[in-house]
């Protein structure tokens, strides 16, 4: 309860402050904080997410469906661990106002991480035709 009571102020924050221009380089308090973390980290997701359609696309000509499926399963996997690993990142901050943050934050640099080597590692099938 407390958590989605805590989820619906963050939400009506976030609309009353939609039309305020945050600088995300000088956050000015925890809520602009969360929202810059979040802003970020929606952008890293997009980013992958468009790194991993490209492959799975590349991979079906490469190698075959079967391949290119088996690279989707090994994504999936990989999500579940970074949630779980953020998971317990979060957990250093226990149920202060950082720890949400934490876990944002958390999620960015992996799915940063991630698309970085997923470039490495699949640089063959990304080479454009």
């Amino acid at each position: 309860m407390r958590l989605l009571l805590t989820a619906f102020i963050i939400f009506l924050s976030a609309s009353s402050c939609a039309s305020v221009e945050i600088d995300c380089n000088n956050p000015m308090n925890i809520l602009q904080t969360r929202i810059c973390a979040e802003n970020s980290f929606e952008s890293e997701n997009r980013k992958l997410e468009a790194l991993v359609n490209r492959i799975n696309i590349n991979l079906i000509s490469f190698s075959g469906k079967d391949y290119a499926d088996s690279f989707i399963s090994l994504q999936r996997q990989w999500v579940r661990f970074v949630d779980a690993q953020c998971t317990h990142q979060r957990g250093i901050y226990g149920k202060g106002s950082l720890a949400g943050i934490s876990y944002i934050t958390c999620k960015e640099k992996l799915y940063t991480l991630r698309e970085n080597s997923l470039k490495l590692l699949y640089e063959v099938v990304l080479i454009d035709k």
